[in-house]
């Protein structure tokens, strides 16, 4: 996969708040594959660094990771079929929820192990959490 940017700006310029909206674009290519070009883009996109100026990337990472995008399904009208109330976030799969929730019970059960006990938010919710220094299983509802 092949990134190219296009900038009309570089590091410390000033911008102004008349800008034109397109300060730069982050292009992928692949001769392999479609997705190839996408799943790069996408590594480009989250290790580009914006600062100081509205962008738009979560709505394209979104776009990225569109079934019907991802197909080479684009109609002009493919922003109005798939986000007719606007953008507003992404979205999460099932499974990346699942995997995001072992995550945070990895990190909450490694800072239990570490701080002798869990946080306190976690030591007054309901639900499955214990901490007795055991390396015990817990049940990760999502």
């Amino acid at each position: 996969c092949h990134i190219r940017i296009d900038a009309g700006v570089v590091p410390g310029y000033n911008v102004s708040p008349f800008y034109d909206p397109i300060l730069s674009k982050v292009i992928s290519y692949s001769a392999r594959s479609r997705g190839h070009a996408i799943r790069g883009l996408g590594s480009a996109l989250d290790q580009y660094l914006l600062k100081g100026v509205q962008h738009n990337v979560p709505f394209v990472r979104d776009v990225l990771r569109n079934r019907d995008f991802v197909k080479g399904y684009t109609p002009t009208s493919f922003i109005g079929e798939h986000y007719p109330d606007g953008f507003s976030g992404g979205r999460l799969s099932k499974k990346e929820t699942a995997e995001f929730a072992v995550i945070a019970r990895e990190i909450g059960r490694k800072r239990g192990l570490l701080m002798k006990g869990p946080p306190l938010a976690l030591a007054n919710a309901r639900g499955n959490y214990s901490h007795d220094g055991d390396e015990e299983e817990e049940e990760v509802v999502v």
